[in-house]
């Protein structure tokens, strides 16, 4: 599955060679992290799902707040002024008028507005705590995959030892064959453990490579993969509100279209 992810700079497929293997896994290292505290820290300001859940809780007050806005009395201030031209027929003098007043809007019945405010306090409450679950679930991600590279590293040593003295009682149970002080089964037993043991240590550096990913996953380290595109524009991508755009670089819907196309688009429905 993944070769279709590798292609040439003209966007075809490219089928890996067997020279571009490698040649094994990479060796294992026992890894001196930070403090648990510090990489959960770090892991919240890097996935983006905390991100996109804060930013829908600042939509859902920004909305409670629209909400109370509308519950609240409405006053305008109208200020205008006329001037009379021309000679009236009652031979008047003409007059200059200037106006001003004050328009409260009480509103009485609030049973919509109530509503809105209701819903409106809901969807923060739920979004809260999906924020909450979000999180804890993140500080148990790390703290399950550190475990596990501590866990799988230990086992790779103690997978490797077991190896090499299989590898030491095969070689020993040839060198009595080859004496004549053993016999061919018993040599086949120890080549048997051998494999075994090889099997056991593969596996072990299996889990530990997986443990490894899994940690490179939980912390967010695998949100950016170049300097050139750091993780803060990822997570503004993946938001689902873009706050940075400004409304006069952007183009409108009814000016952005001419009347040929309403006619195209009418005619396209006749």
């Amino acid at each position: 599955q993944l070769s279709l992810f590798l292609r040439t700079p003209e966007g075809d497929t490219l089928l890996p060679s067997p020279e571009d293997l490698p040649q094994g896994f990479p060796k294992a290292k026992e890894h001196h992290h930070r403090s648990l505290e510090a990489l959960i820290e770090d892991a919240l300001l890097k996935r983006p799902e905390i991100k996109r859940i804060e930013t829908q809780i600042r939509h859902a007050q920004v909305e409670s707040q629209l909400v109370q806005n509308q519950r609240m009395p409405a006053v305008d201030l109208t200020i205008s002024g006329a001037q009379d031209f021309g000679i009236s027929q009652s031979n008047l003098v003409n007059r200059s008028e200037f106006y001003a007043g004050v328009i409260i809007d009480m509103p009485v019945q609030q049973r919509v507005a109530e509503g809105k405010g209701i819903a409106a306090e809901a969807n923060l409450s739920r979004l809260t705590a999906d924020r909450q679950l979000a999180e804890d679930r993140v500080r148990n991600e790390i703290r399950d995959s550190v475990s596990a590279i501590k866990a799988a590293f230990k086992r790779i040593g103690l997978a490797d030892q077991q190896r090499n003295l299989a590898r030491q009682l095969e070689d020993g149970e040839k060198t009595k064959y080859g004496l004549g002080e053993s016999n061919l089964m018993l040599v086949n037993l120890r080549e048997l453990a051998t494999g075994d043991a090889s099997m056991t240590y593969a596996d072990a550096l299996n889990s530990y490579h997986r443990a490894l990913a899994d940690f490179r996953f939980s912390s967010g380290e695998f949100s950016h993969l170049s300097e050139d595109f750091p993780v803060e524009i990822w997570q503004n991508y993946a938001s689902p509100v873009w706050m940075d755009i400004d409304p006069q670089d952007t183009i409108e819907y009814r000016s952005a279209r001419e009347d040929d196309d309403e006619r195209h688009e009418r005619e396209a429905d006749r």
